[in-house]
């Protein structure tokens, strides 16, 4: 099992300011969904999340606001004023588990406190879980 929950962030970089749309995940997120970075790293279970904060950046991101440019992984932006570090790049056309938008970027739940609290009803982050069936698992099962 893993979760997730969608929030906006206010995103200061070398590139400007802008708004971004982020989903917390949990530690275990891109390792459960099977997914391997484009760029750098991602958020595991082996980081430190709230000692190291990193943020991982999606395919489209990375293009459109940081230009595609590799210098961008270890650098640090700030969301909502709290520093992270680029850990890596999520692979083209991975938008996780929320199909109706597409993050900017994936940042660990753990680190939830460092944004503004959101009222109920416009974003607030409520984590929804996530898992996956074993292949032969009927629906009751699953």
């Amino acid at each position: 099992m893993a979760a997730f929950a969608p929030t906006g962030v206010s995103v200061t970089s070398d590139s400007g300011n802008l708004v971004a749309r982020v989903l917390l995940v949990s530690t275990n997120y891109f390792r459960l969904l099977g997914v391997e970075p484009f760029r750098g790293g991602l958020i595991s279970p082996d980081n430190d999340a709230t000692r190291d904060p990193v943020a991982i950046l999606s395919h489209a991101a990375w293009s459109a606001r940081f230009g595609a440019d590799e210098g961008v992984i270890g650098r640090t932006i700030r969301l909502s004023g709290s520093a992270f570090r680029i850990a890596g790049v999520a692979p083209p056309g991975f938008r996780g588990t929320r199909l109706d938008t597409q993050p900017d970027l994936w940042v660990a739940i753990d680190n939830v406190s460092r944004f503004p609290p959101v009222e109920v009803g416009t974003g607030s982050p409520v984590a929804t879980p996530a898992g996956l069936a074993e292949p032969s698992a009927d629906c009751d099962r699953a």
